[in-house]
């Protein structure tokens, strides 16, 4: 995305504009971006969506995110939930995995197209971004705990706090790996060192327990 400072701003949203009349996704894309993400007098939310609904509509993945995302929230548009997930699966098609991971929760958690979901979410188990592989390691945390627990400790043994804290609590209930106090103690005293709040209160509860 684009974050514009007040010097620039001006400038810049001249020539996207210009490139996005022109039915440019990209320049409507990061025109799109420049209203959302700016500040003071830059910041238009209506015209944030306007531009990502064209950049959208002309095939731009991450702008169909970005208009679903919109449409989830009422930003800039009226509040419209199907919309959304019209646009999200439009943005999952072509492989965009904050879509994907929207559109596998909607199917996994709220409908009955569990399995449709299930793939989506073992598709985004296996991306680069980290928030999105936890996300969908703890929605299919109930029914697959083995699975999601690969994934965390994968995310751990790459630094991501929120999954370190979470080994500590599968190890100590065994949920998805067998009880293993010492595992737990471990991984919440790393989750402590890196001042995450959970885990310091996890380390406390289990050193007061004994």
């Amino acid at each position: 995305g684009l974050t514009l400072t007040v010097n620039d701003a001006k400038k810049s949203i001249k020539w996207f504009k210009k490139s996005a009349k022109q039915d440019a996704e990209y320049s409507q894309y990061e025109l799109a971006e420049a209203y959302n993400n700016g500040d003071g007098e830059f910041l238009n939310r209506e015209q944030a969506a306007k531009w990502y609904k064209r950049a959208a509509e002309n095939g731009h993945a991450a702008a169909q995110y970005q208009i679903g995302l919109c449409y989830s929230k009422g930003q800039g548009v009226t509040l419209d939930k199907e919309e959304a997930l019209q646009w999200m699966i439009k943005a999952a098609d072509q492989g965009e995995e904050r879509a994907e991971y929207y559109v596998g929760h909607h199917y996994y958690k709220e409908t009955e197209d569990k399995e449709e979901g299930l793939e989506l979410l073992r598709r985004v188990g296996t991306c680069n971004i980290p928030e999105l592989v936890y996300q969908a390691g703890l929605d299919i945390m109930d029914e697959y705990a083995d699975e999601a627990v690969k994934w965390f400790r994968k995310l751990a043994d790459e630094g991501y706090v929120p999954a370190i804290h979470n080994l500590g609590e599968c190890y100590g209930r065994g949920i998805g790996v067998k009880r293993n106090d010492a595992e737990a103690l471990k991984w919440f005293k790393k989750g402590v060192a890196k001042e995450f709040a959970p885990s310091l209160y996890a380390l406390g509860c289990f050193l007061y327990e004994g």
